[in-house]
């Protein structure tokens, strides 16, 4: 009732046709049934596109001028699920618009909209991403989810896992490690995992050597290039520094790549992202399989491997954690006033609840490594009383 209510309010709001979209998990089926009742009950087109990743209905959105919503437990493991909502512009919901939705009664009557199916939107974006042909022999691992729908529109040597099976369970970015292996043997000169829903890029050397979104977003920044970037406050200050000194402007914004992205939109840069994967290049959302693209064309324009591309830098020392705690015993305000509680003279702290589960996540670093691990337990400590639950 809850989604079916929701979906009403999306469509209301709307007030044209909503694109939907989901990832493969069974639960983000049930949601998409729920869902587009909600959106015809509201008497909007509904125009379900099947499985595709996020960034690839973003685009369609942007590019049709319709909002969308995409049904996506994202990165999380397969019994999660959730919506993602895009503007006719492609742009994740404002705060203002969602007070707005919220705030929309749920009234449906006996008229219906259309619920109409398309495809071709997959191969359609699969095009947009391919500037020029590519023929770079690469590994790829799709966490057994939607960019799978993509690969198979993708004409160059590859090697592809993470097709069939649940999604984000020991692949995808979420497990390097998987990817690294395949790569290391495979002897191919690049390898790159996504999650479930496409939004999040990881990469990995002939060597081994894992690029996760602030090496990407370094790497593009350098050989693109670019003048300027957008990353976000859990990226380590030595990266930072490393682009810098190569002449590259950083700004730093909070977490999340709608935050990035509207940095982005601010100031009218091209490049942004996250450690956690997000990099946005031209774009409205995290979006892996065009960042890939733009490697793989990066390597053959130069005859390269990724190993060359990689900007050397050297990290501060760093430590994060996740505490689960019971939803709704936590606030925003909660997290604020502990964080605001820690010492912060010799190294930079962050604490905040995550976005899509029940959890706090915790951050530390500076240069010096005893600083670091004199902040982590008193984060520890404090935290494993305020959740009841010890760090993961």
């Amino acid at each position: 009732q809850t989604v079916k209510a929701l979906g009403f309010a999306l469509g209301r709001w709307a007030g044209t046709r909503v694109f939907v979209g989901r990832d493969p998990r069974a639960t983000s089926n049930a949601v998409w049934v729920w869902l587009q009742e909600g959106l015809r009950a509201s008497c909007q087109e509904c125009v379900d596109v099947g499985v595709i990743p996020t960034p690839a209905l973003a685009w369609i959105a942007q590019t049709q001028g319709s909002p969308a919503v995409m049904v996506t437990g994202s990165h999380n493991t397969r019994e999660v699920s959730g919506l993602k909502v895009f503007d006719d512009q492609g742009y994740a919901l404002s705060d203002q618009d969602a007070r707005k939705i919220e705030a929309i009664p749920y009234e449906p009557t006996s008229a219906q909209g259309q619920l109409k199916h398309e495809s071709g939107y997959q191969e359609a974006y699969a095009r947009s991403i391919m500037d020029e042909p590519c023929d770079v022999p690469c590994v790829i691992d799709c966490a057994n989810g939607a960019c799978a729908e993509i690969v198979k529109f993708l004409p160059f040597a590859t090697r592809v896992y993470g097709l069939d099976g649940d999604v984000n369970a020991g692949v995808g970015v979420m497990h390097p490690q998987f990817l690294q292996r395949r790569v290391v043997e495979s002897g191919v000169p690049a390898g790159f995992a996504f999650d479930a829903d496409g939004d999040r890029v990881f990469a990995c050397d002939h060597t081994g050597h894992i690029l996760d979104g602030q090496d990407l977003v370094a790497l593009l920044a350098c050989h693109i290039p670019v003048e300027r970037v957008v990353v976000n406050t859990v990226t380590n200050t030595g990266l930072i520094d490393a682009l810098q000194s190569r002449g590259v402007m950083v700004d730093v914004c909070g977490v999340g790549d709608a935050v990035v992205a509207q940095a982005m939109r601010d100031s009218r840069l091209r490049l942004g992202g996250e450690p956690s994967g997000h990099v946005l290049l031209d774009t409205t959302v995290g979006d892996g399989m065009r960042v890939m693209m733009q490697v793989l064309a990066l390597m053959e324009q130069r005859s390269c491997s990724l190993a060359y591309l990689r900007v050397p830098w050297e990290a501060y020392p760093s430590w994060g954690g996740a505490f689960a705690y019971e939803s709704g015993s936590l606030s925003h305000d909660d997290i604020a006033r502990f964080e605001q509680s820690l010492p912060k003279d010799r190294v930079k702290v962050q604490v905040r609840l995550s976005a899509t589960t029940s959890v706090v996540r915790a951050r530390v670093e500076g240069r010096m490594y005893a600083d670091v691990c004199e902040a982590r337990d008193i984060i520890t400590d404090g935290l494993y009383a305020l959740c009841g639950n010890p760090v993961t």
